[in-house]
């Protein structure tokens, strides 16, 4: 019996050293989150802050003329919207700001209804009946990639167009 004893307490010890140790479960991933420290300045006119391939961030362009300045995208939820109006804001000194998003995505157009209600909001007619037909249905689509993407879009809402064109 102290032989079998012996052996089986030996495998115990032999197994336990080689044994690897647990991994810890996978870091949740971060909130798409817009960088405005990365900006960069494409002409005299020109900005953007770009979104270095990271998956949920859009690039982010401002358009800065002499009379106003154009958001084009406002990044996803409204924590990403405030970030692109603070940016927006110090390129218009007090100029007016217009806001226009490529399309209904929540990367590119969820952050508006953190710009101030008078900044004019700028769409498609395409982008008005897509919001209609599916916006909140692409809101659940990406809400669903992610608790930081949930979290993001909770209570975002689809702004309603100044101008319509």
């Amino acid at each position: 019996m102290k032989p079998v004893l012996a052996l089986l307490t030996a495998l115990c010890l032999a197994s336990a050293a080689m044994a690897q140790p647990v991994a810890p479960p996978p870091a949740a991933p971060a909130a798409p989150m817009v960088k405005p420290e990365g900006l960069r300045i494409i002409s005299s006119h020109v900005r953007v802050i770009p979104d270095n391939s990271v998956p949920g961030v859009s690039n982010i362009g401002f358009v800065v003329g002499a009379n106003a300045v154009l958001v084009i995208d406002t990044g996803m939820g409204p924590p990403n919207g405030a970030l692109v109006y603070a940016v927006a804001e110090k390129f218009a000194a007090g100029k007016p700001i217009f806001l226009v998003t490529t399309h209904i995505h929540p990367e590119h157009d969820l952050g508006a209804q953190a710009f101030p209600a008078t900044i004019k909001m700028i769409r498609t007619r395409a982008q008005v009946a897509e919001i209609q037909t599916q916006g909140l249905a692409v809101v659940r689509a990406f809400a669903a990639r992610s608790p930081a993407i949930a979290q993001l879009l909770e209570g975002a809402q689809y702004r309603t167009a100044d101008i319509v064109f």
